[in-house]
Parts: C-alpha cells; structure tokens; sequence
C-alpha cells in the first residue's frame, strides 16, 4: 500500500485549468490519456461542443505568446503548479484560419482575416499547428498574400513572421525565386515600411543565402543594405541588415561580395551608426563575423612565402634603400652610444645569474615618429629607449656592431618569411623609419635576424585575430580600429608597428639578455597582446596605454592568480583529491582536538562577574583542567598578570551535565539589551553542574578564548566542536596536509576517475626467471 500511495504522488500533478478566463484547480494524472483528460474536462464544465475540437495547452506566463499545445510527446513538462488552457484543437484552429484566408471569403470578412493571419503569426511557433497548418495548405495562401503587391503591410507582416516559423520547423525553405525577388523589392524600397516588415524580409533573405537554395540573391545590392545600416533609430534592423551582409560575404558570390564589403564606405558606416551605440551581443557576434571576413582576405599573403627574385624584389629593394638611407641616423646614433660610454657615470645591471657587465645609457627618448601622412589616429610622443638588455660596443672600436645592413629574403636563408611579414616591415620602415632602425639594431646585436622576429609577431597577431579561421559561433570579440582603418591591411600592419614596440619593452622589464629568452619574452607578449585586445581599444591612445597596463609584472601576477584558481579548484572538485581528504580528516580532527585539550591544561584567567551580569572590579579568577582530565580546578586570582593565589576548589568532569552560552547561561540571563550587555553575551558560557555550585560561569576575554574554551569543553563531553575558529584552523591544516602529500604528484596530472581494475589472471601460477 505504501508503494502504491508513492507512485500516485508521483503520477498525479496539480494544476489550474483556465476556461472561460477563469480558472479552476485539478488533479491530473499523468498516466491518464490526454483524450480522456479533455473530455472529462468539458463533461466537467459543461462544454457545449464536442470534445474532440478542443486540445489543453501548456500557459508560457514569461513569453506572450510562447504557449505551446501539449500532446502525448511533451506532456512531462507539466508540473505542480502549472497553468493549462483549455482551448480549440489544432485542426480546428486551422480550419477556422483557412475558411477565413480562401479567396472567396466575403469582403465583409476583413476583421476576419486580419484575425486569422494575426493567430498564425502567433501560433505557427508551436510546431503541432505548424505542421496541421502546412498539411491543410496554409503555406500556400501565406505565399498568395505575400505575393499580392496589392496586399496591405500588416498583413504581408503577419504572414512572413509565419513563413519564418515553418523555416524554423523545417517544414519549407525559400526556394522561389519569385518570393525572393518580392522580399528584396522591400528591402530595396525607399518607402517607408513598418519596422516588422523590413525585419522579417533581411531574416528570411539571409537564411536563403546561408542554405545555398536560391539564385537571385545577386539582385539585392550591397548599398541598399548599407542604407539599412544608417537606420540608427532601429538597431535590430542594422543587426539584420549586417548579418545579410556577412552572409552574402560567405555565399556563392562571396569573391565578388567581399570585394564590395571591405570597401572604406561599409566601414565607415558601421563606425559612426554602429560603434557610437550601445553594442548588444547579438551585435557584436555579426561585427566579429564582419572582421573575420574582411581580415580572412590576408590568408594568400600569409600562407605565400616572399619571393626574392619575382614580384616581391620591388618590396625588398625599397625597404633596403630605406635602410641605406637612413644610413646618417644609424651613425649618428654609433656616435651617441660611444660617448655614453665614455661618461663618467655608467650604468650598472647586477643580476643573480648574469655577470656584472657594463652598460651604456639608453637613447634619449624619442618620438614614435611619422615619415608620411597618418591614414589613422597615430599616438604622439610614444617613447622609445634602447633596451639596457642589449650588449654594449668595446669602449676602444666605439662601433655599433651592426651584423646585417641589408635584410636577406634570398631563397637559401634559413627564415622563411610569408609576405605579410614583408609588407607590414615595409609599412612600419615607411611611416616609422627611425624607430624602425632602432628596433631592426636592437634585434641585430641580439644575434637573432630580424625578419624572424617579425615573422613571429606577425604569426601571433593573426592567430589572436583569427586570420584564416571561420567565424565562431559565439565569437563576439571584435576591435573597433578595424572600422577606422582606412583599409583591412592598415590595422595588422599598424598593430604590428606597436607588438614590435611593445616587444622592447617587455625584454626589458624582463632583463631578458639572450637569444634563448626570446621564447619567454614572446609568451608573456602573447598574453599581453591578448589581453589587450580582449579590451577592444578604439584608437592608437587606448592601444599603447592598455599595453602600459599589461606590463610583465602585471601578467605575472594574473599568472599566479590563475594557478591559484586552478590548484583550488582541484583540491576542491577532483575526485582522488576529495578522497585523500576524507582520508586525512580524522587527523585534523584528532589534532585540534588535542591543541583544545593543551589549552584548558594550560588554564586560563577570566574577568569575574556577579550573578547578575555584572563586572566585579579588579577581580579574576582561574580556571585549568587537571592533567589526567578529570576535573577542572579554580580559583580567584588578581587582575595583575600575578600566579594564581587559590585554586583550592574544583569539579569532576563527570558532574558536567551540559554547556550553554550566550543569553541561556544563568549569569547573562537577567542583563538588559544594551549594545555592552550583548557584547559580553557574545562571550559568555557556563557549564551546568549536577552538583554544587551547579554551575561555572565565565565571559572569555576575546573571541579566540571563548571559541577554544567551548570546542575544549565539548571535546570533554563528547560533542562536536561547533565554532567558526574550529572551521577555520580544520580548513587550513587540510589543506596544508594535503599539499604536502601532493608534492611527489607535481607535474602529473591526476585523473578524474580512478583507473579500471584489471581482470583477475587465469590462474596464479607465477613463473620468475
């Protein structure tokens, strides 16, 4: 009997069954067909018509419009408390829509038909009426209306959200190119269309270029979905309007697309209608899309090596002649460094490891400076010093070293440079030259060639930028100087001008001094970049102050803080771990168990208070436990820090009948409610004797006293100890006993599931050699 009463509390929900705007409590049971549950519904309440025309259906209070028709399928979604409505049947709610949608219907029936294309609007996002809906023909009177130039915009409206849902379905696709033509004429139109309208035409187009199912997608124009773009006032239609754009990027014409959207004007646009708003998610996810196509254009200049002897040979010989002629600043810089040597005062960098060497001042600082016209907002007054790291001339040559005056790109080098490499050196010799020179010496008299520095840096931008990568599906990073670049080249070149800048900087900071380091240096630039761009700076400024920001120290510290989240984590979640503290925690126990027990052996001074709560002047007494733990002795004592004068008295542990604190001891009991009455409640515990004088009370002199004096005591009786200090030191030494055990497992990762035992052997017949 008992396991029948279980299972029909659990088979039979409670529910509000709505008819006729009023609702009315039921039990139903969910073992019972849902066919019998209508009709007795309807018996219940005496609905005229059939049972049969009528379905419940599941109330969705958090989304209008969102209720959904339950069925044999989807009837474990009730639950206690939930709201049914008893209304008409799908077929018959498709039934009466249709008598109201055929062409013959009276002209009187207007009312009627807006009606009826209002519920299909709502109902066709739950998939039963759907698909009766489409079984009975209402998909090709929605594609009539649609189709009718003379049909009104409300209605049109009503009938796409429609079409939408039963793409949503899979039950049609947009596969007429008739219907294409008529939703690229409202898209395309310069009248002014209900919001609604424009919305569900850029949704339905773009989901027929992403099917790939229709060929007169080249009738839309990428300036008429730009116009769209300009609709500040509306940015769910900028966010429609842009995701058409990025999927006809990614369509079948998508060569001749991305042509037309990496020009200045889409950018541009997006920038002053778009980035100045508030960007929502959604947003954000077509603006990453946008940024991958535009930046995947430089995948052939990535994967493409530099030819010396073809096309590229223009490239190399005008960066050579930049180097050439910038032949007077390299040696006007040999001539400062030489006669910083020779100053008085040289500077001196001692580390642990490295010898005492002697080092030169740096540069004076100098401008990050521009040879041509900015085609973005440059940063000013960008300094830059020569790093302390690199080796110092012989004061006696009082030459610069300088090992390669021409950059090599032959084909027998062993750096095998791709062209992007190559056009953003160009770019960053061409606008920055003297900055140029100096990195280019820098990296030189670190014996490591320059053109693989810079074909390092290059590989990292675009593999945080994800050049040659599909969009992700939840990506929503993007970098608003994309938009103002003035071309989709501009912004990894100019990046690559402040990576290269920044990669000084952090060699610095890190005392970094040979070739073998530069692995280390590029790993901390790599987070630092990261991190940088997770920021989305909107200009040069933001940029190299998000990279002051990120200094090494700084990702050193994030760094730690994530090693620290991560060790947590593990002694927290991993199941061997949790097992070693269950282990180990009878120990721990064991052990403060103990340190409570020492402290009452010690004994301890407390202040003396009369019966009534009240502090008696300079006036203490003593109380300890003995030392084979039987008694607790006492006696008074001084406020002096003077030995105990009388500790004659004392009570056996066995007589102890309960310990109370707070307001039930017996000496707190009658104080009033003042804010020093409660603080000395906060601290007060008595122990209630069967015996004469029926109680010690004490009010401990601080929090940490009365925490180990109440655990001690309960240790003694055999309770639990309960205080937070007891929580506290029990964590701590837990987890320190735990870390000590883990040491011989660094470095080894530690499976989340114990290994499989493996089979016993056939038999135990051993044989050793």
């Amino acid at each position: 009997m008992q396991s029948e009463f279980n299972l029909s509390n659990r088979d039979i929900v409670s529910v509000a069954v709505e008819i006729a705007s009023e609702k009315h409590l039921r039990k139903l049971n969910q073992n019972e067909p849902l066919s019998e549950i209508i009709h007795s519904v309807c018996t219940e309440f005496n609905v005229s018509k059939h049972s049969g025309m009528y379905a419940l259906q599941l109330m969705d209070e958090g989304d209008a419009g969102g209720n959904k028709y339950l069925t044999e399928e989807n009837r474990g979604e009730i639950k206690n408390g939930s709201i049914l409505r008893l209304v008409l049947s799908p077929s018959e709610m498709v039934r009466q829509i249709i008598v109201r949608l055929r062409p013959e219907a009276p002209d009187e029936e207007v009312e009627g038909k807006e009606w009826a294309l209002q519920k299909v609007s709502k109902l066709s996002a739950d998939p039963v009426f759907a698909k009766a809906f489409h079984a009975n023909g209402g998909y090709s009177m929605i594609m009539e209306i649609i189709l009718n130039s003379s049909e009104l915009n409300n209605n049109v409206t009503c009938c796409l959200k429609s079409f939408i849902w039963l793409m949503h379905h899979h039950l049609v696709s947009p596969t007429s190119n008739q219907f294409i033509r008529r939703l690229i004429d409202f898209v395309s139109s310069e009248q002014h269309l209900p919001v609604e309208l424009v919305k569900c035409c850029l949704v339905i187009l773009t989901k027929a270029v992403q099917q790939k199912e229709c060929a007169m997608m080249t009738g839309i124009g990428i300036p008429d979905l730009i116009e769209h773009l300009c609709n500040r006032e509306n940015p769910v239609i900028q966010e429609k309007a842009l995701a058409l754009i990025n999927a006809l990027a990614q369509g079948p014409h998508s060569i001749t697309v991305l042509g037309s959207v990496v020009s200045k004007q889409i950018r541009d646009t997006i920038q002053k209608n778009i980035l100045c708003n508030d960007v929502t998610p959604s947003m954000a996810h077509e603006l990453y899309v946008y940024q991958t196509l535009i930046l995947g254009l430089l995948v052939d200049n990535l994967t493409h090596t530099v030819d010396p002897s073809g096309s590229d040979s223009k490239y190399i010989t005008e960066l050579n002649e930049i180097l050439a002629s910038a032949n007077d600043d390299m040696q006007n810089m040999k001539g400062s460094i030489a006669s910083l040597i020779e100053d008085s005062n040289p500077v001196t960098v001692v580390d642990k490891d490295v010898p005492a060497i002697m080092i030169s001042k740096p540069f004076v600082s100098e401008d990050f400076v521009c040879s041509t016209p900015r085609l973005m907002k440059a940063v000013k007054n960008i300094p830059y010093t020569r790093s302390k790291s690199i080796p110092t001339p012989s004061s006696d040559t009082k030459e610069f070293p300088i090992r390669h005056s021409v950059i090599d790109f032959s084909s027998d080098s062993s750096v095998r440079i791709c062209r992007l490499t190559l056009y953003c050196m160009l770019h960053f010799a061409r606008r920055y030259r003297r900055t140029f020179v100096r990195v280019l010496l820098e990296e030189e008299a670190l014996s490591r060639p320059f053109p693989w520095t810079c074909e390092c840096l290059v590989r990292l931008i675009c593999e945080l930028l994800g050049v040659g990568i599909l969009p992700k599906h939840g990506g929503i990073l993007y970098q608003p100087m994309v938009f103002s670049a003035s071309d989709g080249c501009s912004f990894i070149e100019e990046l690559f001008c402040h990576v290269a800048l920044q990669l000084g900087r952090t060699r610095r900071q890190m005392r970094a001094r040979t070739p073998s380091d530069q692995e280390k240096v590029v790993h901390v630039l790599q987070r630092q970049l990261k991190e940088v761009l997770a920021l989305k700076p909107a200009t040069l400024d933001q940029l190299n102050e998000h990279f002051r920001k990120f200094c090494y120290s700084a990702v050193a510290k994030m760094w730690q803080s994530e090693l620290e989240e991560k060790e947590k984590w593990k002694l927290t979640h991993l199941p061997p771990i949790l097992e070693l503290k269950k282990d180990r925690s009878d120990k721990v126990l064991l052990l403060i168990q103990q340190q409570r027990i020492n402290t009452l052996l010690r004994g301890a001074k407390f202040p003396k208070y009369t019966a009534r709560g009240q502090r008696v002047k300079k006036k203490s007494w003593f109380v300890c436990l003995s030392t084979n733990q039987k008694s607790f002795h006492y006696g008074d004592c001084d406020d002096k820090n003077q030995p105990m004068l009388d500790c004659s008295s004392k009570v056996a542990v066995c007589n102890i009948r309960t310990l109370v604190t707070g307001r039930k001891c017996p000496h707190i009991r009658d104080c009033r409610n003042r804010k020093s009455d409660q603080d000395v409640a906060d601290l007060a515990f008595s122990i209630i004797l069967d015996v004469e004088p029926h109680s010690l009370d004490f009010v401990a002199p601080d929090q940490p006293a009365f925490d180990c004096w109440t655990d001690g005591i309960n240790c003694l009786l055999g309770n639990p100890m309960t205080s937070a200090t007891k929580e506290a030191e029990f964590n701590m030494l837990l987890d320190l006993e735990v870390r000590l055990q883990l040491l011989d497992t660094e470095g080894i990762p530690l499976p989340s599931k114990p290994p499989l035992v493996p089979d016993d052997p056939p038999n135990y017949n051993f044989h050793f050699k």
